[in-house]
């Protein structure tokens, strides 16, 4: 399954505030299960500097996938007043690539990405907001289908 991380959970995945959640998130991003990124996300996610290098190898060994920021910022215009949080460019990216899975804490856009209306099919989330530890219900989530996202 493809995959997008929030802005807000960016810290969990590298550096001194990784959990093992979030590094177990990063670990599973590989070519058959690619994270993805592109418009103003891929902008937030850059501002860290050790994600920024992690981004950097990973999308050499083929484990991230950089979706057309143009396609995204269209999709992020085209959703104004329809999301509950204030994250449309969050939206906007799994519409546009397809994924279907995302990392984040934020209640908000948990509820965006699970509403059918939004994304279809609709999303599933994939979060620290309650642990930090590494569960089995995590690892179900991230060893799940292969990436069909597009570019």
């Amino acid at each position: 399954m493809c995959a997008i991380i929030d802005a807000n959970v960016v810290h969990e995945t590298v550096g001194n505030g990784a959990t093992p959640a979030g590094r177990a998130f990063l670990k599973a991003m590989k070519p058959s299960r690619r994270m993805v990124v592109g418009g103003k996300l891929y902008d937030e996610l850059k501002t860290n500097r050790a994600f920024r290098e992690w981004l950097a190898a990973a999308s050499r060994a083929g484990r991230v996938l950089q979706v057309n920021a143009a396609a995204v910022d269209e999709a992020a215009a085209r959703l104004s007043g329809q999301c509950e949080s204030n994250d449309e460019h969050v939206i906007a990216l799994a519409q546009v690539s397809g994924a279907r899975l995302l990392f984040t804490k934020d209640e908000a856009l948990m509820r965006d990405f699970r509403n059918p209306a939004l994304c279809r099919p609709r999303g599933t989330v994939y979060t620290t907001a309650t642990t930090q530890d590494f569960t089995p219900a995590m690892k179900k989530l991230l060893n799940r289908s292969r990436c069909r996202a597009q570019g």
